[in-house]
């Protein structure tokens, strides 16, 4: 076991006038309690069931010399040595305290700090801990918020529930292009997973992801601005029971947070949030909890044994299948994607183009992904609508073009997508750049819209990547995400 939900929180707690759940450490939870969040938790196919965990900085730790610390704090202790800056206070997230000492030190923008804290990652390496693979296992869970920026929680998705293959979906909040959910929630399926960053993600570009408290406030003020951009988000969080695990950045983030997933004042609404851990039982916020969000329940114990005793109490209602992982979700390209379009006889090559250009972002410092769908959709699904979807998530739309395409004239998926790719274009300045063409064998390629016929073809023979293309591509992709061109 590890965890037991008797660890938890008083039986007269019920009693609460305001239902609020006083930091009570000596006393258990109630088994009323644990029926009420399972439920809650299962109830997701209901249009205002589900409960949405928020996974906070606590959760996230790495071996140092035989101890088990935050993540965060090594990062920022790593950060600040070598800047030659005073060590950060303790802490599950002291990344911004950094930030602030090397403004007042230099006078630069702590952005300049992005990309040394990227290889500081990329140096540690660090896996998901047992908390986040815990949080994992609870099943019931499809939508999950993330506070810190990187991927661990993703990976312990993949890791538990689809045995390591990429299963999880990413969307990342940017300040300039905020990401909406997919679909609906009551839309996703029950092996879906979806994993929101309203943060940002850790990448070397500025504005990726929040470093400085100022970044903290600008990411706060920008997520208000777009209710119209994220109305599915907003619709899930502002229908569903949050559950906060492990602390936020500050009291007033917490409170702001949960304003803005609320449909009206907080007195006002009538849904049952849970805060374990980290920051929740600091008197202040404790205090506005009770008075403003009568609901609410709170518990001081330590975030990492609530969720392993909330995993042991669904996995005895909900015992996993023995020896079996659910299968990954349908595949569903990201935001801000390059997009492969390929006939399925290219599969080898395009694969070879696929690891070519990641291998370039990466070493770029990009956070883009390079899809490509190797499961494609079956038929009676609404492919207009799907490719379309993609079409406007993606950066660029490279077709690959070859003598397999050249003899597939009828019926084929890829030249639904090449066709609405095409057709899209009108709406584009002539000086927009969209489509990228790639051919993996020698011309003529005669059998493609007109819109490939004026783009430059790039030959890249069985999908071998050259230094100058794939150097071409990320400057690309670089200016676009920029946002020189506005898409």
């Amino acid at each position: 076991m590890t965890g037991s939900h008797s660890d938890f929180i008083a039986e007269d707690a019920l009693a609460s006038p305001r239902g609020l759940i006083a930091p009570l450490d000596d006393e258990p939870w109630d088994e009323t309690l644990w029926m009420e969040l399972i439920a809650r938790i299962e109830g997701g196919d209901d249009r205002k069931g589900g409960v949405i965990p928020v996974a906070g900085p606590d959760l996230l730790t790495i071996e140092v010399e035989g101890k088990t610390v935050p993540l965060y704090q090594r990062v920022a202790e790593l950060l600040a040595a070598k800047q030659g800056l005073p060590a950060p206070s303790p802490g599950p997230n002291p990344l911004p305290e950094v930030a602030a000492a090397f403004k007042r030190r230099t006078g630069k923008k702590p952005a300049q700090l992005l990309p040394l804290l990227k290889k500081i990652m990329a140096d540690l390496d660090p896996k998901p801990s047992d908390a986040l693979r815990r949080l994992a296992e609870v099943r019931g869970f499809r939508l999950f918020i993330s506070t810190t920026p990187d991927r661990l929680l993703e990976q312990a998705i993949d890791e538990v529930r689809f045995g390591g293959s990429k299963g999880a979906q990413s969307i990342s909040f940017q300040l300039s292009k905020p990401d909406d959910l997919p679909r609906p929630f009551e839309e996703l399926a029950p092996n879906e997973a979806v994993v929101v960053h309203p943060f940002g993600l850790l990448s070397i570009m500025p504005n990726s992801c929040v470093l400085s408290e100022e970044d903290l406030l600008e990411f706060c003020y920008q997520f208000h601005q777009a209710d119209a951009s994220l109305s599915r988000l907003l619709a899930a969080l502002r229908s569903r029971p949050l559950l906060f695990l492990g602390g936020m950045w500050n009291d007033w983030v917490a409170r702001f947070f949960l304003r803005n997933a609320r449909p009206g004042r907080l007195e006002g609404v009538d849904i049952c949030d849970y805060f374990v851990g980290g920051n929740f039982a600091e008197a202040s916020l404790a205090d506005f909890l009770r008075d403003f969000a009568s609901p609410t329940l709170l518990s001081s114990r330590s975030s990492v044994a609530f969720i392993g005793a909330l995993r042991d109490e669904w996995v005895r209602q909900f015992p996993p299948p023995k020896n079996e992982q659910a299968p990954p979700p349908p595949a569903l390209m990201p935001r801000h994607a390059l997009f492969l379009s390929y006939a399925h006889e290219d599969t080898e090559p395009v694969a070879r183009i696929k690891a070519g250009l990641d291998r370039a972002l990466r070493e770029a410092g990009l956070e883009v992904e390079v899809w490509f769908d190797t499961a494609k959709l079956k038929a009676g699904d609404q492919w207009d609508m799907k490719i379309l979807q993609n079409l406007k998530a993606c950066l660029f739309f490279l077709p690959v073009v070859s003598r397999q395409t050249e003899q597939a004239l009828h019926d084929r998926y890829f030249r639904k997508e090449w066709n609405l790719a095409d057709a899209g274009t009108m709406n584009n300045s002539h000086t927009y750049e969209f489509i990228i063409p790639i051919a993996v064998d020698d011309p003529p390629h005669r059998e493609v819209p007109p819109s490939f016929n004026a783009a430059q073809v790039t030959l890249l023979r069985d999908g071998e990547v050259s230094q100058d293309f794939a150097a071409t591509l990320v400057e690309k992709v670089r200016r676009r995400l920029e946002g020189n061109h506005g898409r």
